[in-house]
């Protein structure tokens, strides 16, 4: 049995639909007892968005659907743990609104997750909007990387794409289907649903950005992350730099919270 979760905020409808509908796709691939039993949509929007009238005729194809909507934006990950403390399904997947799913996602991971006991959660293979490779498996960042990143000057990224390509497992992601992960994105996470609940979901001191990686280090005390090629994505998200000041905010303000919490890292 799987349950979902999706967040949004001020999300794009037309956006939002075209998930749900390659979600409803990717469902009809599993079988019976895996199927999605609950679909919960939160929205953290200043004011409540159409969601039941909009995409009404394709959440009437999921067998149960929670549709609640937060009254302040009380951050992603906080909001995410009002869907996991309700369910009580085998698998739970964290998901973000501004994804696509690949029909057999869901039916992979599932069958990954079966067959390997020790694995807790899967992240997919992704791509962006213009179906370039999104790296959403890494390790451990360094402060330097995160500046290599904020900054996204070309020269610099290929004058050290040695230690880019190091911390998002890039070696390992063009040579093997599957390996282990440090941290994993937040956009899509597939996980055993005991294992997200023995660690209290997130850590909501992160208002956004960083919950996922604290996510995976509690994750990773009890068994492994891995990447799985087989599960694949469409992922449309962008960076926070590209957001503006506020989002540059948090990612600062999130970031100063995960290395007093888990260890500075220089280089």
């Amino acid at each position: 049995m799987l349950t979902v979760s999706i967040v949004t905020y001020n999300s794009d409808l037309e956006i939002l639909n075209n998930l749900l509908t390659s979600l409803v796709v990717a469902n009809s691939k599993l079988t019976a007892v895996n199927r999605i039993s609950e679909l919960i949509i939160i929205d953290n929007s200043n004011q409540p968005l159409s969601i039941g009238d909009t995409c009404k005729p394709i959440l009437e194809k999921f067998n149960s659907v929670t549709l609640l909507h937060s009254k302040t934006n009380m951050g992603y990950g906080r909001a995410h743990n009002m869907a996991i403390n309700k369910c009580h399904s085998k698998f739970h997947l964290l998901l973000n609104p501004d994804v696509l799913i690949h029909c057999d996602a869901l039916k992979n991971g599932i069958a990954f997750l079966e067959e390997q006991p020790g694995i807790v959660a899967v992240s997919p293979c992704a791509v962006n909007g213009q179906n370039r490779p999104l790296y959403l498996a890494k390790k451990y960042p360094s402060l330097f990387v995160l500046l290599l990143r904020s900054l996204g000057v070309n020269w610099l990224n290929k004058c050290f794409a040695g230690i880019y390509r190091d911390y998002e497992y890039y070696p390992e992601r063009n040579s093997s289907k599957i390996f282990e992960a440090e941290l994993v994105s937040g956009c899509f996470i597939l996980c055993r649903t005991d294992v997200l609940k023995s660690v209290q979901g997130f850590d909501e001191k992160y208002f956004l950005y960083f919950e996922d990686f604290a996510l995976s280090i509690k994750l990773r005390e009890i068994g492994k992350i891995s990447y799985l090629s087989s599960m694949k994505i469409q992922h449309f998200g962008g960076e926070a730099s590209r957001k503006g000041l506020k989002h540059i905010y948090y990612f600062l303000s999130s970031a100063f919270k995960f290395y007093q919490e888990f260890g500075w890292k220089i280089i």
